[in-house]
């Protein structure tokens, strides 16, 4: 089965390692070693490649619509993906949701049908430890932006949970799981 993994977190909460981590642990095993069914869509990588700056918030619709893209591009080429970008207000995940399935009823129906799953990975990282790894990072995030993404969080919605299967919370390196079905 196909899966789409949205990464969910604040800056410095431990996403982008973990998402990386998942990539290179699914492409390693068995025939995923020879395909590398997995693929990682990242706003950050897409900001630096196609603005030449990754911290350019200028073009956030374009880096959306763009991730939006290659995310349907690899589900339809049958690759999973992981989507690494913080996610953390319902809109931002519904936005995104809805750019995927827009236009293209094919993936919609395979979603529907669950031939996707959608799974989410909430980093739930202290928000001191976040501002801690931020000062220890080499390309660092203004500390009054994780604090506003912080205060921003939103736990999924109604509307989420009709498309997202499967929840893992990350505390400390801890998994804690809930599933939807």
């Amino acid at each position: 089965m196909q899966e789409l993994i949205f990464m969910i977190g604040l800056s410095g909460s431990g996403k982008s390692t973990y998402a990386e981590q998942i990539i290179s642990r699914e492409n390693s095993s068995g025939w995923n070693k020879l395909t590398k069914k997995w693929k990682l869509v990242s706003s950050d990588e897409i900001r630096e490649v196609k603005f030449g700056d990754v911290n350019d918030q200028t073009h956030n619709e374009e880096v959306f619509d763009y991730a939006a893209g290659l995310i349907k591009e690899y589900l339809n080429e049958n690759h999973s993906v992981v989507f690494d970008a913080t996610n953390i207000t319902c809109k931002s995940r519904i936005s995104m949701l809805e750019k995927i399935l827009r236009s293209d009823s094919d993936l919609a129906l395979k979603i529907i049908n669950e031939d996707i799953k959608i799974s989410y990975k909430f980093m739930a990282t202290p928000l001191e430890r976040c501002l801690t790894r931020n000062e220890l990072r080499e390309r660092t995030i203004p500390e009054e932006v994780i604090i506003r993404q912080y205060k921003s969080f939103e736990m999924p919605c109604e509307y989420e949970l009709a498309y997202v299967k499967d929840f893992e919370f990350y505390d400390g390196g801890i998994p804690m799981s809930y599933k939807t079905d």
